[in-house]
């Protein structure tokens, strides 16, 4: 049986991430078709070098010190066999999409997809760049679909950008209390301002209040991160409060 190994060659310098050097568009997200047509243009182009006998070759990829082993008549019989053949193996998926990502195609598990969005758009006043210019260079940046997306389920909260709820302390002050329905709050806490839904820990009872009102909380001093009102901590805990309860709250 006949054996080609075939050593991926060093990849020419790449444009700059994220852009197509024909027309400067986003290259960052690309349907999965996109790594197959890739990986069947390396087979198409070694298939034509191959001798006679080539459904008895076997073919070596080297990915670093490993090896991958193709079998040309199974293994490249049709786009899906060899995709999943490049990807069986770790080091040759890894190495696989890092020669991808060099073109400005990324797994959607890459953290270098933050790099490369935040290229698309960069800060032009961090740069030295004006108000002008930024609203300019803005307008150019959301008219990439995934960029505007991405800042449409930002400003909405919405998955993956929405709210996670968080460990809180809640008190009712003894003097001066919030009006049933509101609440105070740590002025550097994130919630001022804010309809907030407060839950019990076991998950079984809720309220929801807004933040009207601040304090300052410190490290040095034993604080609630919200006060309530008798009649809402009433409603939250069936019961009257000690000085301290554990909570979860969620801005909504």
């Amino acid at each position: 049986m006949g054996t080609t190994t075939i050593t991926p060659t060093p990849t020419p310098t790449p444009p700059p991430v994220g852009t197509d050097p024909s027309n400067g568009r986003s290259r960052i997200f690309k349907h999965p078709l996109v790594i197959a047509a890739a990986i069947l243009v390396a087979g198409a182009l070694l298939w034509k070098v191959l001798p006679r006998n080539a459904a008895h070759t076997t073919l070596h990829w080297n990915f670093g010190n490993q090896r991958l082993d193709l079998d040309v008549q199974k293994d490249m019989s049709d786009p899906q066999a060899l995709i999943q053949k490049v990807m069986s193996q770790q080091y040759s998926k890894a190495g696989t999409l890092q020669l991808l990502s060099k073109d400005g195609i990324y797994s959607i598990t890459d953290p270098a997809i933050i790099q490369a969005l935040q290229a698309l758009c960069p800060d032009q006043r961090a740069a030295g760049g004006s108000l002008l210019q930024q609203q300019k260079h803005f307008q150019a940046c959301n008219s990439n679909p995934i960029v505007k997306q991405l800042r449409d389920l930002a400003s909405q909260h919405q998955a993956p950008f929405q709210y996670f709820g968080v460990a809180v302390e809640i008190g009712t002050p003894a003097d001066t209390q919030p009006n049933p329905g509101q609440a105070n709050v740590c002025e550097n806490g994130g919630f001022l301002g804010h309809q907030i839904e407060i839950d019990t820990l076991d998950g079984q009872r809720n309220i929801d209040v807004k933040a009207t009102g601040s304090y300052t909380c410190t490290g040095y001093s034993i604080v609630p991160d919200i006060q309530l009102s008798t009649q809402d901590a009433l409603r939250l805990f069936g019961r009257p409060t000690r000085k301290l309860e554990k909570a979860l709250a969620v801005l909504m």
